[in-house]
């Protein structure tokens, strides 16, 4: 990311706040969210989706083909399966 950060001259397009906030060598920092965060003012709240579709495809090891047809075909077991994933990811 650092190297993203000067081939695509990346420091107009962050957070200044953040950049204002690092030596020159660092900001290239700004670019991930744990960096940008700390240093913005507006008012929001993360929020990580357990059960997006690139999740889905990539990390869920449960039965795939419930998850295709917007989770019409799942079983009450599947969805089980599912909420116990969301709630292993979700933050206390």
């Amino acid at each position: 990311m650092k190297y993203v950060f000067g081939m695509q001259n990346s420091t107009g397009g962050l957070n200044q706040a953040c950049i204002r906030s690092l030596p020159a060598s660092e900001q290239w920092r700004c670019i991930f969210a744990n960096y940008s965060y700390a240093h913005s003012a507006t008012p929001m709240f993360p929020l990580q989706s357990a059960v997006d579709a690139w999740q889905m495809g990539s990390i869920w090891q449960g039965d795939k083909s419930c998850t295709k047809d917007n989770f019409k075909a799942c079983t009450e077991k599947e969805i089980g399966d599912l909420n116990g994933k969301e709630a292993a990811v979700a933050p206390n």
